[in-house]
């Protein structure tokens, strides 16, 4: 069995190694895959771009309180 996103590991229950003179039902179990992210930049970088937009902000808020106040 295939299934998108995981990885087959096997059935519930156990497929026995003699099938009885029954009916069974099976259900297919699954782990889930590591996805791999690609690598489009690191941490470092959104620290800086959230620091650069922080530091914008707060002299945006200066440069706004200093034209009221003129």
């Amino acid at each position: 069995p295939a299934k998108d996103g995981a990885e087959f590991a096997g059935w519930d229950p156990e497929v026995p190694e003699k099938m009885p003179g029954q009916d069974l039902t099976f259900e297919a179990t699954w782990e889930s895959e590591i996805v791999d992210i690609p690598d489009t930049g690191s941490f470092a970088g959104v620290a800086a771009f959230a620091t650069i937009s922080a530091a914008a902000a707060a002299a945006y808020v200066i440069t706004s309180r200093k034209k009221k106040e003129d």
